[in-house]
């Protein structure tokens, strides 16, 4: 594991938390996100521990921008692919400090809800 995974996982962490709530399933998914990364259990208990203290970094390749902000597209479309307002503004906040403007976020938005419910 590396400090741009670790990174990464921060990043979708501070979106999924924007509302001041982690549900069951976003924590699922950053739990799988991390293994997938190959962040250990202690990492992420402890970057999710220190998010109050963490600011959104942003990665240097175009690559990890789109990856990282489909990742909070997960965060915030839940499985009933309603959209948390809060986390929405958070992950647009996010999107254009990635470089993304509104319009891309909403079409990957509705590409990634079309996506799950198909």
């Amino acid at each position: 594991m590396d400090d741009k995974h670790l990174i990464h996982f921060q990043n979708v962490a501070l979106v999924a938390i924007s509302d001041q709530a982690l549900q069951d399933e976003e924590m699922e998914y950053l739990t799988f996100l991390g293994e997938r990364m190959g962040i250990s259990h202690e990492s992420m208990v402890k970057a999710v521990e220190n998010l109050e203290n963490a600011d959104f970094i942003t990665p240097e390749s175009e690559m990890e921008r789109k990856e990282q902000l489909q990742d909070a597209i997960v965060i915030i479309a839940s499985k009933n692919s309603e959209i948390n307002p809060v986390e929405y503004a958070t992950c647009l906040g996010f999107a254009k400090q990635l470089g993304f403007t509104q319009a891309q976020l909403d079409d990957m938005v509705k590409d990634f809800i079309q996506s799950i419910t198909e």
